[in-house]
């Protein structure tokens, strides 16, 4: 395709000096059999000492153009970087998210892996909703700690609704006795 002219190819400095290289192709064959197309687009930041800080390259149905290249660059390396932290969350912080997840016998690891979705997506809700988890969260600092205190009482009580829980927890007898803050 380089041959034949088809890749489009500019570069741009930025004002520290660095070099970034766009590419783009319209209609390549994503398929041996031709019969699906997709537009293809690459970016490289290159550093003022000229090593690659960042490549990467991307295949979409929009139409790539010189005009756009850099737009659709943002929004991929946007969209990776989402992905990236959501991932580092479920892992990291208390989801116990790992790869062997979708992996396994009876698609059970895969159910276990929708739970854990389903459960980040509900925390997530709550982290811009509900006032009162927000105060706690705050208070607490810290969303494994945040989240192994509500397991605990939990475990140890039973609650009327999530917001007894989450006004017992703000009580200032509660933190005292329970929260380190």
């Amino acid at each position: 395709m380089r041959k034949s002219g088809a890749i489009v190819s500019f570069e741009k400095r930025d004002s520290r000096g660095r070099r970034h290289l766009y590419e783009f192709c319209s209609g390549v064959d994503l398929r041996s059999d031709g019969a699906m197309k997709v537009n293809w687009f690459s970016y490289q930041l290159i550093n003022k000492d000229g090593k690659v800080g960042y490549t990467n390259t991307w295949i979409t149905d929009f139409k790539v153009t010189t005009q756009n290249v850099e737009e659709l660059v943002d929004a991929g390396r946007c969209r990776w970087k989402i992905e990236n932290e959501t991932f580092n969350t479920l892992k990291n912080q208390g989801y116990h998210l790992e790869h062997n997840f979708g992996h396994g016998k009876k698609h059970l690891s895969f159910v276990l892996f929708l739970l854990n979705l389903l459960a980040f997506t509900i925390h997530q809700i709550l982290e811009m909703k509900d006032k009162s988890f927000q105060q706690l969260y705050e208070k607490i600092g810290s969303r494994k700690e945040l989240w192994g205190n509500i397991r605990a009482m939990i475990n140890m009580f039973v609650f009327e609704s999530w917001n007894f829980l989450m006004k017992f927890m703000l009580d200032k007898s509660f933190r005292h006795s329970f929260i380190k803050t």
